[in-house]
Order: C-alpha cells, then sequence, then structure tokens
C-alpha cells in the first residue's frame, strides 16, 4: 500500500533515484515513463492507486482554487507544476506535471531531456519555443485528492550543487499595540466664593476694598 511521502523533499528525493536508474537504463522498454508524467509524480509522492486522474490536465482541473498558485518562482520543493499543450478551448491537450526540485528554477520531468527518462529542466523551458511551448497553469501544493506537506524552499544554486541560498525565515509582523481612548475629563467643580458670612448668628459681607 503507497504511503503519502512526509516532506516535498522526500518527494523530490524519489525523482532523483528515478533520474539515477533510467539515466544508465540498457533497456528503456523496461520500465516505462514515457508520456506517464502524472503516475510518475504520483508515485513520487506515494500517492495510493486508484486517485488517478486520465491526464495531467484533468489532475489540474480537480484541485481546488485555494491551492491553485500562478508564481512558479514561489513553489516549494515537491509541489507540482502543471502546463497545457495551449489555452485554446477545443483541445487542451493532455497536459504536463513536472515535480519542484531543490534546485532554484528547476523541475523534475518526464521525458525532457530523453525520452522515458526523468530528468531536470528549468521551469520555463516548458513554455519556450526552444522547449515543448506549452502554456503555463501554476503549481499547487494538492494532488489527486491529497493535500502535500510542502513547506521548504529551493536553496541549490544552478550549476553549483554544492552552493545553496538561505532559507528567508517567515517574519511575521509584530502585533499593533492596542491603544485604549483616554477617558473623558470631568468638569472641575467649581466653589462659589462666598459673599455673606455668618458672625453670630446675623449674616455680614466682607468689607470692600477702597
Amino acid at each position: 500500500m503507497s504511503t503519502l511521502k512526509s516532506s516535498g523533499q522526500a518527494a523530490s528525493d524519489d525523482m532523483y533515484q528515478l533520474h539515477i536508474t533510467h539515466a544508465h537504463h540498457p533497456d528503456h522498454s523496461a520500465d516505462c515513463i514515457q508520456n506517464h508524467c502524472l503516475e510518475t509524480c504520483q508515485d513520487a509522492w506515494g500517492v495510493p492507486p486508484g486517485h488517478y486522474a486520465p491526464d495531467a490536465y484533468h489532475a489540474w482541473l480537480a484541485v481546488p482554487a485555494a491551492h491553485r498558485h500562478t508564481d512558479p518562482t514561489k513553489a516549494p520543493v515537491g509541489a507540482p507544476h502543471f502546463w497545457v499543450n495551449h489555452s485554446g478551448p477545443s483541445f487542451p491537450g493532455y497536459g504536463h506535471i513536472a515535480l519542484q526540485s531543490d534546485v532554484i528554477g528547476h523541475v523534475w520531468s518526464t521525458d525532457c531531456q530523453v525520452p522515458n527518462e526523468v530528468g531536470m529542466q528549468t521551469t520555463a523551458w516548458f513554455s519556450s519555443p526552444v522547449g515543448w511551448n506549452m502554456v503555463y497553469l501554476g503549481w499547487t501544493d494538492y494532488l489527486e485528492g491529497y493535500a502535500l506537506p510542502v513547506h521548504t524552499m529551493p536553496t541549490k544554486v544552478p550549476g553549483k550543487p554544492n552552493q545553496t541560498v538561505p532559507q528567508k525565515p517567515v517574519v511575521k509582523p509584530a502585533p499593533k499595540p492596542v491603544v485604549k481612548p483616554a477617558a473623558p475629563k470631568s468638569a472641575a467643580t467649581v466653589q462659589p466664593s462666598k459673599t455673606t458670612y455668618d458672625v453670630g448668628g446675623t449674616q455680614v459681607k466682607p468689607p470692600t476694598s477702597h
């Protein structure tokens, strides 16, 4: 029984193992990967059988809107990226899916370098004329009914596997101090000045100054 991976890095590492296995596979037909991008990514994540959409495009359509994101530079490691053959409504094609690697701006994908192999390619390549000229749909933290535990960003520098950039800490803004309104000042009570004085029971007015 398949078990969903505990992190995006674990799913990315699984794609890397497929890359090593098939990069020098003597018989590519022995373990078919070609044209099975969705199944390969699902297997890397450990999505249980029986949850497979017919193709990558329909897997994208099944993603709730709250789990869709459009900026590829903000995709965490292991996050699925989706493309469609073109933006027209008549035939979007089967689409394509690849997983974000831990290298900045690069994904693990089937067939992108050699047919029936998993390789690493830039995210932009799939939408470029020198690549597959597809339309980028977005990336998700959800696949085939499962919320994916993707929490870390890519840190490895392209072309420099031993060099990384530090993770930027998530800085939450400090809460604004609660300022209570000042209590209204009560009007001062002014005692009226006396105009007469009681002297032995007789009311006497004070003398006036000259």
